[in-house]
């Protein structure tokens, strides 16, 4: 038995899958809500006994370790050490070539930001000078003792370069610990001519963030500056926030701060609270909010919105009640409706973000309570736009209706976006017609309804899917028993697999063998495709008195679209022999598309 086939047969796909997503029972199988498309109802299927799963509505589909590779986007080799710890299978063979050096080097970057964090945490709680001062910082921003071992925060001491010489003493070298991020090239030189003196630590004077994949292993940092250690000088010259530069582990736009600690209350709770900041999330989590995660300095990117959705298809969206955060949720919201979230927005009053509400007397259930209250896309829209502009003036009132007449004119349903004009009337003191007639001029770029989803869910054919069900019905019917089809030899499969397998079987059944000793002669890759071929037809031919009808049928779809394919390649043919005045070609190729047409009717 190989490795891949120990490992599926001690773990049960629905089993992982279900890490991810939430399963219901369809039968012998389950059902989901597809993690890799926008649709209403589930048609991602999974099936225990197969070991694989097929999504009707977009056509992905595979074996557990497809799944991992897809969902978590990692290497087969990454997906098959993970799936093998899980199964507590030894490896037997040890990866090689590129692929051992880059794995290779992945795990001496995760090895050196956890030696890291250990730097970082042991800084903080070393008792010195600066140190204590961090502490005081971080208990005033209202953070225990319990939280801030729990997140793994620590202080990046001012010294130029104490956490090099410390990971130097663990044994990873400087050009390992520059690409990895936390030491920096000061005076830009080639690495190869570089000397020890020219590294310094890229994280100074700093409270440090580690910042966890979704396995909880720390991928990179955010430092932020501690004002008290640094002249007023110093601090012009640097950033309030520095963040570790991109990697082979840290990749910005698909990180989601806390996710690691967020993912069971995602699927629990069914909604996603995303913050801005740190230390907005770790507030919010230590208040017993902890579905909630921070975008961490970036915009919110389509990645991070695939992500969420793999846990839930509502998202709150809470960032900072300034400018920038304003701006930045209005981002949010528009990305995260055109990737079929549905989308609500807390406004918080005054100049404060959700850690300073979280820090105040009761700062747990007002958290909660501003959660509750949530507002709808429209809503937030209108009431920042009507706190913008007063509609006192003919100017105002045509910035409020530039600025609003866009967002009702996404709204899906009728009588609420009757509402909003009607709201919006009465608010400029205009007639509701005179807003109807420029609400239709209105053209509306397809980035998100609001009040409702426009889905369309529809199955992708790019694939050949008449060859996928004729194999699939082919097998089915055999294996119930029936031995009576006549099956044509040499279709014509727009996918090579297929004709390999249909070939095969073929052999199978005119040498009189059985269905056991096919499977036997498949590859690994054509016999999980075989799987998924019965999968997808056992789901759509409930009815077997309808399968060898269906069989004939698609026999002669796939015949057609071969003379079809032929009929078109002639009739180019034709063309080039007219162009070049061959009249004995034309008549010979006329002669054969007539014969093939036929064949046609």
């Amino acid at each position: 038995m190989t490795d891949l086939e120990e490992i599926k047969s001690r773990l049960d796909i629905a089993d992982i899958i279900r890490g991810y997503l939430h399963l219901e029972k369809a039968g012998a199988n389950w059902k989901a809500r597809c993690p890799f498309h926008n649709e209403k109802s589930p048609s991602f299927m999974v099936s225990s006994d197969k070991q694989i799963w097929h999504c009707f509505g977009c056509g992905e589909g595979g074996d557990v370790f497809g799944f991992l590779m897809k969902i978590d986007g990692l290497e087969f080799k990454e997906a098959l050490k993970i799936l093998a710890e899980r199964a507590g299978v030894k490896l037997q063979r040890q990866p090689s070539g590129d692929y051992a050096k880059e794995k290779n080097k992945k795990e001496i970057f995760y090895e050196i930001n956890e030696w890291a964090t250990k730097f970082f945490e042991k800084q903080l709680w070393g008792g010195t000078p600066a140190s204590k001062k961090i502490m005081e910082y971080l208990r005033g921003r209202g953070l225990k003792e319990e939280t801030i071992k729990n997140f793994r925060l620590g202080y990046a001491p001012k010294e130029w370069r104490l956490l090099r010489k410390f990971l130097n003493s663990k044994g990873y070298k400087d050009g390992d610990v520059a690409e990895a991020g936390l030491i920096i090239n000061s005076i830009r030189q080639p690495a190869e001519k570089i000397q020890n003196f020219d590294y310094h630590d890229r994280f100074r004077g700093r409270v440090m963030f580690p910042i966890a994949d979704i396995q909880g292993r720390v991928a990179g940092f955010t430092g932020r500056v501690f004002d008290p250690l640094f002249t007023k000088e110093e601090l012009e010259k640097q950033g309030k926030y520095v963040n570790s530069p991109e990697t082979i582990v840290y990749n910005k736009s698909k990180i989601l701060y806390g996710l690691d600690k967020a993912k069971l209350a995602l699927r629990k709770k069914n909604v996603c609270i995303l913050v801005e900041g740190n230390t907005d999330l770790i507030m919010s989590h230590q208040a017993g909010v902890e579905n909630a995660v921070a975008v961490s300095g970036t915009a919110l990117t389509e990645m991070q919105i695939g992500i969420i959705k793999r846990y839930t298809e509502n998202l709150i969206i809470a960032f900072d009640n300034d400018e920038a955060g304003n701006l930045a949720a209005k981002r949010s919201i528009d990305l995260a409706m055109r990737g079929g979230l549905n989308v609500k927005v807390i406004t918080i009053k005054g100049a404060k973000d959700p850690a300073d509400i979280l820090k105040e007397k009761d700062g747990a259930l007002k958290w909660q309570t501003i959660i509750d209250s949530s507002q709808g896309v429209v809503d937030f829209y209108f009431g920042d736009v009507f706190l913008k502009y007063s509609a006192d003036s003919a100017e105002n009132k045509r910035k409020i209706t530039q600025a609003l007449l866009p967002v009702v004119r996404k709204v899906q349903n009728k009588v609420e976006q009757y509402h909003w004009l009607r709201v919006l009337a009465e608010h400029l003191n205009v007639r509701e017609e005179f807003l109807i007639e420029a609400l239709n001029s209105i053209k509306v770029k397809k980035t998100g309804s609001y009040g409702g989803t426009g889905e369309k869910n529809q199955a992708v054919e790019t694939r050949d899917a008449a060859g996928e069900n004729l194999i699939g019905l082919v097998i089915k019917y055999y294996e119930s028993g029936h031995c009576d089809l006549n099956l044509p030899e040499n279709l014509s499969f727009s996918d090579a697999r297929f004709g390999e397998i249909y070939d095969c079987f073929l052999s199978i059944v005119k040498n009189g063998k059985k269905i056991s000793d096919f499977y036997g002669e498949l590859s690994d890759e054509n016999g999980n495709l075989v799987k998924k071929m019965i999968f997808i037809v056992e789901k759509r031919w409930e009815d077997e008195t309808l399968i060898k009808n269906d069989i004939d049928f698609l026999i002669k779809k796939i015949q057609f679209r071969k003379v079809k394919a032929d009929l078109n390649c002639l009739a180019l043919d034709i063309k080039k022999a007219e162009a070049e005045k061959n009249k004995k070609e034309i008549d010979l190729l006329k002669k054969e598309f007539q014969k093939l047409a036929e064949q046609l009717k």
